[in-house]
Formats: structure tokens, C-alpha cells, sequence
């Protein structure tokens, strides 16, 4: 069963109430699976890679990493972990070519509500979360988020 909460304000200040909110399950989330996860190469070539996903992530959502910030501040978590977790680092392989992870990501606007979206919810160790999100700038939407990570 699922609580729903309510972030609202600029990307940063909602990022800010997720941490605070879910700080546990934040810090579970990234012991579990960031820092014990095997990432398969050596740090220059996981560098690369996030430094590729930071990249696709300025152009499409350059709003995410003032969440993230947001996020680590709320949760107390370093903000590397916050950024490797929301960026999937353990899927940036070496040798391989950028793919999506294998969720599947389902949506639909409903009249009262705006846009809603969900996941596969695949893992049964992970933590999820239902967040009603109301942005200064941009769309209002329902989502079940991984707390620790942004919607996108």
C-alpha cells in the first residue's frame, strides 16, 4: 500500500521534500543497490559513461540535476550516490551502447488528475514510493517513483 504525497514548487525545492520525506527508503535504496552494486570497469570507464548520460540528461531535462541536488540535500545522502542511482550507473557497461533499462513505463491523463504514471515495479526489493507532483514550470502528474531518483 501506497501513501500519497504532494511535492510542489520549483525542481529543486520538490527534489528538497522527497529526500526529507522518504530519507530511509532513500538511503536504503542507494546501500542497496549503488554502492554494492558491481559495476563492471574501471572508474575512467564508469566516468565516461555517466558523463554520457549527464550529457543526454542537459539536453532532454536539464531540470534534473537541480532535483537531484535537491534530493541529497533532503535525504543527507552525498550527492554522487543520488546522481549514480537516479542515472542507473550499473547499467552504463562498458563497450556498450546507451540502452534504456527493462522497465516498462506506463502513462494516461485523466480529467481530475493530469497525466499519471507508473512502472513495471519489477523488483520486489525496492522501495517505491506514489508522489503527486506539481511543478512551478511544467506539467502536474501522479507517478510511483524509486525514491531517490527523479521522474525522468
Amino acid at each position: 500500500m501506497f501513501n500519497c504525497e504532494t511535492l510542489t514548487g520549483t525542481h529543486y525545492e520538490m527534489g528538497l521534500r522527497e529526500g526529507r520525506i522518504f530519507r530511509h527508503l532513500i538511503r536504503w535504496n542507494v546501500h542497496t543497490y549503488a554502492m554494492r552494486h558491481t559495476f563492471q570497469g574501471s572508474d575512467p570507464e564508469l566516468g565516461a559513461g555517466l558523463e554520457r548520460m549527464r550529457q543526454i540528461y542537459r539536453t532532454l531535462a536539464p531540470w534534473v540535476f537541480e532535483e537531484l541536488q535537491g534530493i541529497a540535500e533532503g535525504s543527507g545522502v552525498d550527492y554522487i550516490w543520488i546522481e549514480r542511482m537516479h542515472l542507473r550507473v550499473w547499467n552504463l557497461v562498458p563497450n556498450k551502447s546507451l540502452s534504456p533499462g527493462g522497465c516498462t513505463a506506463i502513462g494516461m491523463v485523466t480529467e481530475g488528475h493530469g497525466v499519471v504514471v507508473g512502472g513495471t515495479l519489477d523488483d520486489p526489493r525496492q522501495s517505491y514510493a506514489l508522489v503527486r507532483r506539481v511543478p512551478k514550470e511544467g506539467i502536474p502528474h501522479i507517478q510511483v517513483i524509486w525514491p531517490g531518483t527523479t521522474p525522468i
